[in-house]
């Protein structure tokens, strides 16, 4: 059904690992794929890793920003809170392309949780603003 959400352009997946429970980690997934920034940045193709770990932090879910990392489709951009050495091509062919997925390691625990969303677009804006 996502794969199909109007405007689309991409369908994301954000993983969240290493929760301090299951229940932390669904939170957090949430959190993330629930930013219009975090869609938007998709659109954009920008791995905006920063308002990843923004969304974990607002959340709710036990967190330490120093312990977190996160990668695009394997490629990890952010280790132990920050930005790290990165193949900055095979980042840009991930955020290119139609499927994205974000991994984020909170490395607290054993939860996981998965949460599948959209990017946010012009089209989806456009076909949603119907005048009355």
């Amino acid at each position: 059904m996502a794969r199909d959400a109007e405007g689309a352009t991409k369908l994301a997946r954000v993983r969240v690992v290493g929760a301090r429970s299951t229940a932390d980690a669904r939170a957090a997934a949430r959190g993330v794929a629930g930013s219009r920034l975090v869609q938007c940045s998709l659109y954009g193709q920008d791995p905006y890793w920063g308002r990843v770990i923004s969304e974990l932090g607002a959340s709710g879910a036990f967190l330490d920003a120093e312990r977190v990392d996160i990668s695009y489709n394997g490629v990890t951009v952010c280790r132990d809170g920050v930005a790290c050495d990165h193949d900055v091509d095979a980042v840009a062919a991930a955020m290119a392309g139609r499927e994205i997925e974000i991994h984020c390691d909170l490395r607290m625990g054993h939860g996981e949780a998965t949460v599948l969303f959209t990017d946010l677009t012009h089209a989806y804006i456009d076909e949603n603003m119907g005048t009355s």
